[in-house]
């Protein structure tokens, strides 16, 4: 009985911690944690989402655009945080990445949202209102 209840506490302990991950609002992707959790464009040309649940990702820079947009993510990153992962990438620092989605500060910022499922991406690139947002993060669900 009490193994069962070790096991138990451990099971519990991990599914807040996952839970605690998705409700973190906005995180920060490398090329290695894009790799890992996007697409793995190193080894792959054909796109394949690699995520268990759809997915938005900002590409931004200092501008004042990309800040209020972020921060309207980031808010949306709370309302979803069951349903779709939300991450957020540096133009300046990951290049690299930004050129996949040719996401660049004349139209910062490039917001792609993903499905879990299939190639039709949405992208946005520019000033992004909340009710479009939602509108793409719905369809994305779908």
């Amino acid at each position: 009985m009490k193994r069962f209840v070790i096991v138990l506490m451990a099971v519990v302990s991990l599914a807040l911690s996952a839970t605690k991950v998705q409700a973190q609002g906005l995180i920060d992707l490398t090329k290695d944690t894009f790799t890992r959790l996007v697409w793995d464009c190193d080894n792959s040309r054909t796109w394949k989402y690699l995520g268990a649940q759809p997915c938005v990702i900002i590409f931004y820079d200092n501008s004042v655009v990309s800040q209020t947009v972020e921060t309207m993510l980031e808010k949306l990153s709370k309302e979803y945080s069951h349903k779709a992962l939300f991450y957020k990438v540096d133009i300046a620092r990951q290049r690299e990445l930004s050129v996949f989605f040719s996401a660049d500060s004349k139209d910062a910022p490039t917001v792609v949202f993903i499905p879990e499922i299939g190639p039709k991406l949405l992208i946005t690139r520019g000033a992004l209102d909340e009710a479009t947002a939602k509108k793409n993060i719905v369809e994305v669900l779908k």
